[in-house]
């Protein structure tokens, strides 16, 4: 099930069977997260169990998720095992990236889009635009098979540990800018900017119920300017992680940006989350990664 790939899910709570619990495995590292009142109490058992299957050299507990406040838990970061790991290497496919599992965003970085940054290789051509880019797991796959990727990243921090990746495996053809990428998107096509393939994959807009109108606004947004950057026969990777944006409306939103900015898209794959973040039909929030591929008609 996993490939190319050195970092990628071990345990994914409810879908594997264990509520609340997650656990990221960064090589000879692991990274979990206790997120419930039960798994708290069975976390010594766990990680036991997690000893004798893995042997791994350590085990970080990154429990600073707010959900933990519900079930009236310390928010916290501790070492469980072994000595404290500074950066961690982790392999997918041939690029070699360094993670901060004690910092970076989630147990370290998006493991959820690992195979869809591997599958996007294959339509990388030419110019590429990573938008919402993080620390470059979509930019860096590119880069090999493109004649520059241009990374937009509004974290200081992230966009500076992409530049170190790029660097770290020798790809000169990436270059991050620290913008919004909203902003940024609207001054490239102001300025008549032109791009073989466009990545959006930004953070959940809809975290909640109250929030979906906004978020269908913005995801509008975000696909229409980059729809109208593209060249023709351009590809458009677009993602939402928003659970509460289901996958019709998803559609919905590309048909309407579609329509907005004049360009024919052709929807050529529907994705989802890797396979290592299984879906649990019983369980209807363990589907929350949409993944789509469009290529610009004319």
């Amino acid at each position: 099930m996993v490939e190319e790939s050195t970092a990628f899910r071990l345990v994914s709570s409810e879908a594997d069977g264990f509520p609340g619990l997650i656990v990221d495995r960064y090589g000879e590292v692991l990274v979990l997260q206790s997120m419930s009142l039960g798994i708290e109490q069975l976390l010594p058992l766990m990680v036991e169990l997690l000893q004798e299957a893995v042997h791994p050299k350590a085990i970080v507990a990154r429990n600073d998720s707010p959900v933990r406040t519900l079930e009236g838990l310390p928010v916290e970061k501790k070492l469980l095992t072994g000595d404290r790991p500074g950066l961690v290497e982790m392999t997918q496919g041939k690029i070699r990236t360094l993670v901060d599992v004690w910092e970076g965003q989630k147990t370290g970085t998006y493991l959820d889009q690992r195979e869809n940054q591997l599958w996007v290789r294959r339509y990388a051509k030419g110019r590429v635009l990573d938008a919402f880019a993080y620390q470059g797991g979509f930019a860096l796959q590119m880069a090999s098979s493109s004649e520059e990727v241009l990374a937009i990243e509004d974290s200081e921090a992230a966009a500076w540990r992409l530049l170190e990746n790029a660097r770290h495996n020798g790809l000169a053809n990436v270059r991050a800018e620290r913008a919004n990428a909203f902003d940024r998107l609207r001054a490239l096509e102001r300025s008549g900017e032109a791009f073989d393939l466009v990545v959006l994959d930004p953070p959940a807009f809809a975290k909640s119920k109250q929030e979906v109108l906004d978020a269908w606004r913005g995801y509008r947004e975000i696909n229409l300017r980059a729809m109208r950057l593209l060249k023709p026969g351009g590809i458009l990777v677009s993602c939402s992680c928003s659970y509460q944006i289901t996958d019709e409306a998803f559609a919905g939103i590309l048909r309407e940006a579609s329509r907005d900015s004049k360009r024919r898209m052709r929807l050529l794959e529907i994705r989802t989350q890797s396979r290592d973040h299984p879906i649990l039909l019983t369980h209807p929030e363990s589907k929350y990664l949409k993944c789509l591929i469009l290529e610009a008609a004319g």
